[in-house]
């Protein structure tokens, strides 16, 4: 019967693990709207006078 009983509770305590951890990783993935007030243009986080450097010219060089 004790036998029983602990592998109830295991068995409980691991679908509580199991949901816990697919609701936290759902939560990573959520995606929200920013407010307009709080959205940001280009100019205000790269400086209009910044030059653009290309860095790569195709995955091709790569492979």
């Amino acid at each position: 019967m004790k036998k029983k009983f602990g592998v109830t509770i295991a068995v409980l305590i691991a679908l509580c693990l199991a949901t816990a951890t697919f609701v936290g990783a759902k939560s990573l993935y959520e995606t929200k709207k920013v407010p307009k007030g709080e959205r940001h243009r280009i100019s205000e986080i790269i400086h209009p006078s910044a030059k653009w450097e290309k860095v790569v010219d195709g995955a091709a060089n790569f492979f």
